[in-house]
């Protein structure tokens, strides 16, 4: 789980390739205006190879921390 800066609990998955593929991590959650409408929020990080991955991953999460 990652946490936005509303305090908001935000589902978090990683997925790594077996063979060839891309490294991700996809987080999640719901959320509703001032007028009562429903949003999915949807932060997906995708890299190459797993050095990049681990290297964006505490800029990831801190976008996400920061996001309101």
């Amino acid at each position: 789980m990652v946490t936005n800066a509303l305090g908001n609990k935000l589902r978090s998955f990683s997925f790594a390739p077996q063979q060839g593929g891309n490294w991700e991590r996809v987080t999640y959650g719901e959320e509703t205006d001032k007028e009562g409408n429903k949003y999915y929020l949807t932060f997906v990080l995708s890299s190459r190879t797993e050095t990049g991955y681990n290297d964006t991953m505490a800029a990831y999460v801190q976008f996400i921390n920061l996001y309101k």
